[in-house]
């Protein structure tokens, strides 16, 4: 199953980060978006694993054996699988 979403940093975690580069005199990132790709690029795990990183799952694209027919049961599945899913949705 493939899926989908975004990684993203909180503005109160983008500027912890910020805050702790400056204060060990490294160069802050320009904004979050930049930070979050950066810190997935790191060679090192481990310092990704120090970062605020958040996740939204927005979909599922491959899915060999999963019969899905609407946007809607994706979701529900994967809300069921206890993956964060964007809070604002509706079946109209």
């Amino acid at each position: 199953v493939e899926i989908r979403g975004e990684v993203f940093f909180p503005m109160e975690g983008f500027e912890e980060l910020n805050a702790r580069l400056v204060a060990a005199d490294d160069k802050p990132f320009a904004n979050p978006r930049n930070a979050a790709a950066g810190s997935l690029r790191q060679k090192d795990p481990k310092v990704t694993a120090t970062r605020p990183l958040h996740m939204v799952v927005h979909g599922i694209g491959a899915h060999e054996g999963l019969s899905i027919d609407r946007l809607s049961q994706a979701y529900d599945l994967l809300h069921a699988w206890g993956l964060p899913t964007a809070r604002h949705n509706k079946v109209v």
